[in-house]
């Protein structure tokens, strides 16, 4: 692809990216006004999905870190859908507009200085190799990690109003622990697949260009 093509694609897709966080934020001020601590529960749904997603979506469009873009995206349409009878509409112009932005950054193609950097130093076979299986690992292990700390054991008790002190009072650290180094185990494993991912990729777009 030349390397105009590639730019107009890059800004596209980054334009799209920083709309989504104004269609989210908008999302999240009409969800939560006028008490937005009255649920907490809820409250921090609509701040995942209202706001965090489409930042992440937004970070990884402008930073180059384009796998962050469709991770973000389809975490986005997936709490859209299956808010469909509730809050899902809200959040829809969000989703659309970071699936927009992944398609942007996937036909931008990886940063030039990104191709130059890797092919001038490229992994071995079996340094792509090990990094996906340790990837892939990590991120099965963060998964059985939080399904014993979110699905087996209870994160919070049950409170008559699902306020922040009530929710802090009943929180189960041990539960919330396994959780958090669940997630940062699949956040961690998925760094690793997504690295071995874009160096292939970049690895592909050099040699394609040929």
């Amino acid at each position: 692809m030349p390397p105009n093509q590639s730019a107009s694609f890059r800004r596209v897709g980054r334009l799209l990216a920083a709309l989504s966080v104004v269609a989210g934020a908008v999302a999240g001020v009409v969800l939560l006004l006028p008490d937005p601590l009255a649920d907490v529960f809820y409250a921090w749904w609509v701040l995942v999905g209202a706001l965090l997603l489409p930042l992440a979506g937004a970070v990884g469009a402008w930073t180059g870190r384009t796998a962050l873009v469709p991770l973000a995206a389809l975490l986005e349409a997936t709490l859209a859908v299956v808010g469909t009878t509730s809050i899902g509409f809200l959040l829809a112009p969000a989703a659309l507009l970071l699936l927009g932005s992944a398609l942007c950054s996937r036909a931008a193609g990886p940063r030039r200085a990104d191709v130059e950097a890797i092919t001038a130093d490229p992994p071995t076979a079996a340094e792509v190799g090990r990094r996906a299986l340790a990837g892939v690992a990590s991120a099965g292990m963060g998964a059985a990690l939080v399904y014993l700390g979110a699905i087996r054991r209870e994160l919070f008790g049950a409170c008559a109003t699902e306020t922040l002190a009530c929710a802090l009072d009943r929180a189960h650290p041990d539960a919330i622990a396994l959780t958090v180094l669940g997630l940062l185990a699949v956040g961690g494993g998925g760094w690793l697949v997504r690295r071995v991912v874009h160096v292939s990729r970049a690895l592909g777009f050099e040699y394609g260009s040929r």
